[in-house]
């Protein structure tokens, strides 16, 4: 693949893979993007961000335990973009959440540059890790 390669850490998804962008105008795009109605569940194994992006799509990023660069993570989104384009190629890191609600994934095209509601909202949750610490931190 040229561009982002989604898979630096191994057979896993990391933040880090989120957070950077090769497509020029992708980025462009990516900067549009709203985020609304954040919110972070912790559990025993787990740091669940989700929230709203563009007033319309129910974006989500699952990180295992710790809240930087190296977390592994689980992402989805419902934008048509991730569906089609995105969902294939983090499915082979490893990185849906929803494995199932995507089962035909050979079929689909094939981009490694992601969707701009999964990125920016890496984005987000790197750039508000110390509050997403702290909210672990209280459970």
């Amino acid at each position: 693949m040229k561009g982002n390669n989604f898979c630096t850490g191994g057979i896993f998804l990391k933040l880090m893979d989120l957070l950077t962008i090769s497509d020029i105008v992708r980025q462009k795009r990516v900067l549009a993007v709203t985020i609304s109605n954040f919110k972070v569940d912790v559990s025993e194994d787990s740091i669940n961000c989700n929230c709203v992006s563009n007033r319309q799509y129910m974006t989500e990023i699952k990180l295992l335990n710790i809240v930087n660069p190296q977390a592994i993570c689980f992402c989805d989104c419902t934008c048509k973009s991730f569906m089609f384009e995105y969902a294939n190629t983090i499915h082979k890191n490893n990185g849906l959440i929803y494995p199932d609600r995507y089962p035909d994934l050979a079929a689909k095209n094939k981009h490694n540059f992601g969707c701009k509601h999964i990125i920016k909202f890496a984005q987000y949750i790197y750039h508000r890790s110390t509050l997403i610490k702290r909210e672990v931190n209280k459970k």
